[in-house]
C-alpha cells in the first residue's frame, strides 16, 4: 500500500472512532432536543438509560431545556420515564409507563394519587450514547427496570395546562402541595414550570 493512502486510511479510522455514537429513542413527553444517554443496564428486551443534557451544536438550540435527572426504560413495545428535579424548596418527580403500538404511545402515570393517561405519537429522535454507567457492567450490582408510575409523585404548589395535537390527558388533579396537570402536559411544559419557579 502506498504510504499516503495508508496514512489517509488511518486518519479516517481515527476520525470515525472520535465521532460520538448515536441511537434513536422514543422518550415519552420529550420534544426533539440535544440529549446524552448512558446505558445503566439491560434486562430481557428492555434497556435502562440515564438521560442528561446533551452537547449543543447550534446557536438555535435551547440550552435551558433539560434540567434534573431522568431514567428511561425502553423495549420494542414499552417505554417508561421517571423524571426527578430537586433544588432548594422545589421537588418534582414525574413518571410515565407507555405501551407502544407502531407510532402510537399510550402512556399512564400517577400523580398525587390521581391516575392519568396520555396518548402521543411515538417519535424517536437521535441522542448521543455515552459510556455504560457505573454499576451496569463488572461492578456486581444488577440494575432493575422500575415502573415509572410506581415512583411518580409531585410536591410543589402550582398549575399548568398545555394543549397539543400529539397527546391528550384524561384526568386532572390540584390542591396544596401538588402540581395541577390539565389538558395535555408534556415534559417541555413541566420543564418550563421548573425553570419559571427557579427564576423567582
Amino acid at each position: 500500500m502506498h504510504p499516503s493512502i495508508a496514512l489517509l486510511t488511518c486518519a479516517m479510522v481515527a476520525a470515525d472512532g472520535v465521532r460520538a455514537a448515536v441511537t434513536s429513542l422514543f422518550i415519552p413527553g420529550f420534544d426533539t432536543q440535544s440529549l446524552s444517554v448512558d446505558v445503566v443496564g439491560v434486562e430481557g428486551d428492555k434497556t435502562t438509560y440515564a438521560l442528561q443534557k446533551g452537547v449543543y451544536t447550534n446557536a438555535e438550540d435551547d440550552e435551558s431545556g433539560f434540567v434534573g435527572t431522568a431514567t428511561l426504560v425502553e423495549g420494542p413495545d414499552y417505554a417508561s420515564l421517571t423524571y426527578e428535579y430537586n433544588q432548594d424548596d422545589l421537588s418534582l418527580t414525574i413518571g410515565y409507563d407507555c405501551s407502544l403500538n407502531g407510532e402510537i404511545a399510550l402512556c399512564s402515570g400517577v400523580q398525587d394519587g390521581i391516575t392519568y393517561t396520555l396518548t402521543e405519537t411515538a417519535s424517536p429522535f437521535e441522542v448521543a450514547v455515552g459510556t455504560t454507567a457505573a454499576g451496569a457492567a463488572g461492578s456486581g450490582s444488577t440494575p432493575t427496570a422500575t415502573k415509572a408510575s410506581d415512583v411518580a409523585q409531585v410536591s410543589q404548589t402550582g398549575s399548568s395546562s398545555r394543549t397539543s395535537s400529539a397527546a391528550e390527558s384524561t384526568s386532572t388533579g390540584d390542591g396544596a402541595g401538588s402540581l395541577s396537570v390539565s389538558s395535555t402536559t408534556t415534559f417541555g411544559a413541566v420543564a418550563a414550570i421548573v425553570l419559571g419557579l427557579l427564576a423567582l
